[in-house]
């Protein structure tokens, strides 16, 4: 068995445990350099989000922030929101409404719930 390590910018916790191992990662934060684009990162991003499960992995280049559903490795992720640095005083609230904790800790239960028991063949 190999052990991954991840090593991503930054990552929010639901709680006091910042560890990835016993706490529950929210929201995981790639950070390029500006000017770099909303799509520099995802797969590097994607795959450390393949190892800790969170709710939503953001990429921004200080220019563009986009947050990514993560949909637990089978499927393709959704992209969630995208917005511009000029855009932020506008569109803050649709930002803070999904990745405040409370939605992200719901968002990520619902997931671990669904990887733990997906769907039988044939049911939604």
């Amino acid at each position: 068995m190999r052990h991954q390590r991840v090593e991503a910018d930054l990552f929010y916790f639901a709680d006091d445990i910042h560890d990835l191992d016993s706490g529950q990662p929210l929201i995981l934060v790639e950070c390029k350099r500006p000017g770099k684009g909303s799509d520099a990162g995802v797969g590097q991003a994607r795959s450390y989000a393949y190892w800790i499960k969170p709710a939503y992995y953001v990429i921004t280049d200080a220019q563009t922030l986009t947050a990514w559903d993560y949909q637990g490795g089978a499927v393709p992720d959704v992209k969630a929101i995208e917005i511009t640095q000029n855009q932020i005083r506008d569109r803050f609230d649709d930002l803070y409404a999904r990745l405040n904790p409370g939605a992200a800790l719901a968002a990520r239960n619902h997931k671990i719930e669904r990887l733990a028991h997906p769907p039988h063949a044939g049911q939604p």
